[in-house]
């Protein structure tokens, strides 16, 4: 989104400048809206990792955040504690698992004998 509205951009060379500005084919196109918002947690979450504001999180227009273009962004999840999560996980889930068989042994034996009493 852009500071005027949706921005529509046709053109082979595209640069985009720290402050949004965006420049297509050496000539200026739009510059990107950046934001930030006072009241974050009023934000709901969308498809596709995006957020919308329905107006109550207080948008304001922001002169610290830059835009880097050419970067790769680092994930914000920890791997391994994700995995080591995930094992442990998988483990009570086969231990459950192991404990309804088992009192399901239990019901079958002692349906059974009961059925040798009679």
């Amino acid at each position: 989104m852009g500071e005027a509205g949706s921005l529509i951009i046709e053109g082979s060379e595209i640069n985009i400048d720290a402050d949004g500005t965006i420049m297509v084919d050496g000539s200026m196109a739009g510059k990107l809206k950046i934001v930030s918002f006072a009241r974050p947690d009023l934000l709901t979450r969308g498809a596709a990792g995006r957020f919308i504001d329905d107006g109550s999180a207080e948008q304001k227009k922001s002169d610290t955040d830059r835009v880097s273009g050419g970067y790769l962004e680092t994930s914000n999840v920890n791997a391994m504690k994700e995995m080591v999560e995930m094992i442990d996980v998988n483990r009570s889930f086969e231990a459950y698992q192991k404990i309804i068989q088992t009192m399901s042994e239990l019901d079958k034996i002692s349906t059974n004998r009961l059925g040798k009493l009679a």
